[in-house]
């Protein structure tokens, strides 16, 4: 991130779903050290990345936990961020819901199809 990015990040509240690994994990590490004011979403709270954005920013993140594949956990999810917090300056999606890697069809708890595509 450049400086002006850096800057930019500073106080902003930022929602970002799938921060637990990956892409997501590197991200938040990131803008926490840029100064944002993080709530990570993952399924796992073993496996958050609080301690490593509170090791680059100084400041905690809120963790909040959903399985995505379930509807019923994307609204309690919903009500749980708005109970949180006033706002919201920037939303990561960045959560992926599975898939069979050999692209077969696969349905969630709740009978929704799942994208068998790994991005």
């Amino acid at each position: 991130m450049s400086d002006n990015d850096i800057d930019r990040m500073v106080d902003r509240t930022v929602l970002m779903t799938g921060a637990t690994d990956g892409l997501g994990r590197e991200l938040a590490v990131r803008l926490g050290a840029a100064g944002a004011r993080l709530i990570l979403h993952g399924r796992n709270p073993d496996r958050a990345a609080a301690a490593e954005v509170t090791a680059a920013s100084g400041h905690a993140p809120q963790i909040v936990l959903a399985d995505l594949s379930r509807l019923a956990e994307v609204d309690r999810l919903a009500d749980e961020i708005i109970a949180r917090t006033s706002r919201l300056d920037v939303l990561v999606n960045n959560a992926g819901t599975g898939g069979q890697p050999d692209g077969k069809r696969e349905l969630s708890a709740d009978g929704n199809e799942l994208d068998p595509h790994e991005y």
